[in-house]
């Protein structure tokens, strides 16, 4: 009984940290579309990400857009991440047509030992781009 109950106990975190990561990988993916979708609405604006000057204060940005653009625990995550193809990159093509791009990388933490142990404790990271057809005003 023992040790059917431990196996069975370590079957049910691990299927507990499957959900939460596909859970994450599903908020990235809504963040991303969401953060595309924006630029391509608005591509007037002269900076794509940055919260920190002019007309791309929050929430004229595709960082806060897409940080809120699903679970609002999530967003503090998506809005600590750096900016750049590390964390967030956002962009749009010079190229005609005109295409936004957004990139999300995150780093997820199992917090199934069993896991952890498996990856040696190092995050899985997980990523989502979404684009969008720029609209030309």
């Amino acid at each position: 009984m023992t040790v059917g109950l431990v196996i069975l106990l370590m079957i049910l975190m691990g299927i507990l940290d499957l959900g939460r990561l596909y859970f994450v990988y599903q908020a990235l993916q809504d963040a991303a579309g969401e953060g595309a979708l924006y630029l391509a609405i608005h591509p007037e604006n002269s900076c794509y990400y940055t919260t920190y000057s002019g007309n791309c204060a929050d929430p004229n940005n595709a960082q806060y857009r897409a940080a809120y653009a699903g679970d609002v625990n999530f967003a503090r995550d998506i809005l600590a991440l750096s900016t750049g193809p590390d964390g967030f990159d956002a962009s749009i093509s010079s190229t005609t047509p005109r295409i936004a791009t957004v990139t999300i990388h995150y780093n997820f933490q199992p917090v199934t030992p069993l896991i952890g142990a498996i990856a040696h404790y190092v995050p899985i990271r997980l990523g989502a781009t979404a684009s969008a057809l720029v609209i030309e005003s």
